[in-house]
């Protein structure tokens, strides 16, 4: 994918650059030219660089770059969370995005269920790791390119999209709605609720993105 091939972002380069064969990963999961090729970014202390090396290697991965805080180009949250998301809109600004939660006690087969349905060229996942009271699951800020020939048509596969992840068990958390409960929040926030009568008695400020003000009137 286009945002993949810049290794250099990621990996060392010239002499030092890795090599990909079928001899690193399993099953040749770094192949040359695969579309298998993972990517893991780690942050650690420096005495951590060690048994994150051993980890990788023992199973069956490649550590293709090491860079002290110090030395780096760019800072690491620089890679993850929605910054990603904004480097992909300042290089391709018909790129949208998506935000939703895989729980831990499904993530993997949701994951692998998203991948069945949707092309890299459509959907690309981007997933981070969150703790979930002790259990791994993922937050997914996977990009989008809604298909369409016009923009009515883009705009109804995006909503075919989200729709299909909340049918499959994958709550979204929609960043194309100025509506505060059709975005993260989901549920009417009532002390959000109070302080707004308390300091916009009127609802003078920002009207209609607030479903539980406006079926109050």
């Amino acid at each position: 994918h286009k945002y993949l091939e810049a290794d250099a972002l990621m990996h060392a380069t010239g002499a030092d650059a890795p090599q990909w064969d079928s001899a690193h990963g399993r099953d040749g999961a770094m192949a040359a030219g695969g579309d298998a090729r993972h990517v893991a970014m780690v942050q650690c202390s420096p005495p951590g660089v060690g048994p994150v090396e051993r980890l990788c290697a023992e199973h069956g991965g490649l550590t293709t770059r090491v860079v002290k805080a110090t030395e780096a180009p760019r800072p690491m949250y620089e890679f993850g969370w929605n910054h990603t998301t904004l480097h992909a809109l300042r290089a391709d600004k018909s790129v949208t995005y998506l935000q939703c939660v895989l729980e831990p006690s499904s993530a993997l087969g949701l994951l692998r269920r998203v991948s069945r349905e949707f092309d890299p060229s459509e959907l690309l996942q981007h997933l981070e790791v969150v703790n979930f009271g002790g259990r791994a699951g993922f937050a997914s800020l996977a990009l989008l390119w809604p298909k369409g020939e016009t923009g009515e048509a883009a705009n109804q596969r995006l909503r075919e999209i989200l729709s299909w992840h909340e049918a499959n068990g994958i709550p979204v958390f929609d960043p194309h709605t100025h509506v505060l409960e059709d975005g993260g929040m989901k549920v009417t926030d009532w002390a959000q609720l109070g302080f707004k009568r308390r300091v916009d008695p009127h609802g003078l400020l920002n009207p209609g993105k607030m479903r539980a003000w406006e079926e109050q009137s």
